[in-house]
């Protein structure tokens, strides 16, 4: 398992380095994701506050 995380690690520094050469196709999922894993957040938030966003 340390293995494959460590795999992924040089994907993403080879990604990073030629950063200014990605598709938008990639560019567009990168920023896609990140907003979802933002809105989960934001979701897990109101959840744990109580559930009512009126007391926010």
């Amino acid at each position: 398992m340390l293995e494959a995380a460590q795999g992924e690690i040089k994907v993403l520094e080879s990604k990073w380095k030629g950063r200014m050469d990605l598709p938008m196709t990639e560019i567009g999922v990168g920023a896609l994701f990140t907003a979802e894993v933002y809105a989960w957040f934001c979701v897990g938030e109101v959840l744990g506050r109580g559930g009512s966003i009126t007391g926010y």
